[in-house]
């Protein structure tokens, strides 16, 4: 059975920006305790290859890194922590154990503390329609081929 959600815009809108929640890694289904769930936005990017989380947010979450990996972007390349995290996606798709890279700031705002990367959307099915507005959905694990031909 897949796991779903879809989110609906008021408009058509420039960037797909979610609600999500974010906990210190565990799996429920193996007993595992969620402690603490933390609120944020995301902004979802087809263009980024792994998803990211910003200082502020693993500060806040208390984060204790894996490893270092050099992460090239627009700007260059750094050294930055890798963290293990829970993403909780609309209507409670969770992704456990997520590897997630470190960065300042997502689009010079505090208002994101995460981009979905296709590490994430890559794991089921995304569509986005745009018929008067825009409709973003997401399935995983992924069920069939999407085909609008």
């Amino acid at each position: 059975m897949a796991n779903i959600f879809t989110t609906r815009y008021p408009i058509k809108v420039p960037a797909l920006v979610t609600q999500i929640g974010l906990s210190l890694p565990a799996d429920p289904q193996k007993g595992e305790t969620v402690t603490k769930t933390v609120e944020s936005k995301a902004i979802w990017d087809t263009g980024a290859t792994n998803s990211v989380i910003t200082e502020k947010l693993a500060k806040e979450l208390n984060l204790q890194p894996i490893s270092k990996v050099n992460v090239i972007g627009v700007h260059g390349s750094e050294i930055k922590n890798a963290y293990l995290i829970n993403i909780y996606l609309p209507s409670k798709v969770c992704i456990n154990y997520a590897r997630v890279t470190e960065c300042k700031q997502l689009s010079g705002t505090d208002e994101l503390g995460m981009l979905i990367g296709m590490d994430i959307i890559s794991l089921g099915d995304f569509a986005v329609t745009n018929l008067e507005k825009t409709v973003l959905s997401y399935r995983v694990p992924s069920e069939k081929e999407i085909d609008f031909l």
